[in-house]
């Protein structure tokens, strides 16, 4: 139980499990596909194998619950001929070692743990489950997602072969890569593929509590946020439900229940601040 007398909201937040304060998944990162371009064969079988990668950059800190990758399949029977599936998730600007050997956040190796493959037709979209994985990235580094279909096919083809569609590659990152015969390449596009989660808070948000973000603590009818360079507020209540969305830095909170609310604010360079205030 967290001890009364400790006032500091980014405490009171932790205590109450407010690290996550959204409770709804987001997509943080969704890679479309192109209207043209070749499909990218992902299948390991057993006379080859070759791995797709991609990478991504979130803009907050955040708790992954699932990663869809869009593709197909001409034969249209994966789902019989599926053995299995390698999947990684590895940090670095670049993919230079074999698949899995370094820099791993997470990795799920020859399974089908969490892995969902929906099939209509040639439609063959594979859906990573990683909920109960406790998958965090921070913000603003790049991540790698590295997948390959282990398929039951006795020689290499393009019937049986499972392809991700080619993606419009997302301005900033690199594009998609293939690993075979020991050796990455570089392709063309990039990946379909589209990553959800939970924005969280990191450690030095949750204690950025130093900085005075509202004239007063006790209010009425209107919170008055005096940030530097304030951008945007997020208000919460005690069971982090979102309550409030504003870019004003007058916000009218008369409408609340009076109780304990939480504001999670957004500075101009991105930085963000957590407070506590009273509603009366």
């Amino acid at each position: 139980m967290c001890n009364k007398k400790i006032y500091f909201s980014s405490i009171i937040g932790l205590c109450l499990g407010f690290s996550n304060l959204n409770a709804q998944d987001l997509t943080l990162f969704d890679q479309q596909q192109q209207s043209n371009g070749t499909a990218i064969s992902g299948s390991s079988s057993v006379s080859r194998s070759i791995h797709i990668a991609d990478d991504f950059i979130l803009n907050d800190n955040s708790k992954l619950t699932k990663i869809t990758l869009e593709g197909a399949q001409i034969y249209a029977n994966l789902a019989s001929i599926l053995r299995s599936v390698d999947f990684y998730i590895v940090e670095g600007e670049i993919l230079n070692t074999e698949p899995g050997s370094e820099n791993v956040v997470y990795q799920s190796v020859d399974s089908l743990d969490g892995i969902i493959l929906e099939s209509s037709g040639m439609v063959q979209d594979f859906m990573i489950d990683l909920s109960s994985k406790n998958v965090n990235l921070q913000a603003n580094k790049k991540y790698w997602i590295i997948f390959s279909a282990n398929i039951n096919a006795p020689y290499p083809s393009n019937l049986t072969d499972w392809h991700n569609y080619p993606g419009v590659n997302t301005s900033g990152t690199s594009l998609a890569r293939t690993y075979t015969n020991g050796a990455w390449s570089n392709l063309v596009s990039g990946l379909t593929f589209k990553i959800e989660g939970k924005n969280v808070l990191g450690t030095s948000e949750l204690f950025s509590n130093k900085t005075s973000v509202f004239a007063e603590t006790l209010v009425s009818h209107n919170l008055n946020i005096i940030a530097k360079d304030f951008e945007s507020i997020l208000v919460y209540d005690s069971t982090g439900r979102l309550a409030i969305t504003s870019r004003k830095s007058i916000v009218e909170v008369s409408g609340l229940a009076s109780g304990t609310y939480f504001g999670l604010i957004t500075l101009k360079n991105g930085k963000k601040i957590t407070s506590k205030f009273i509603k009366k």
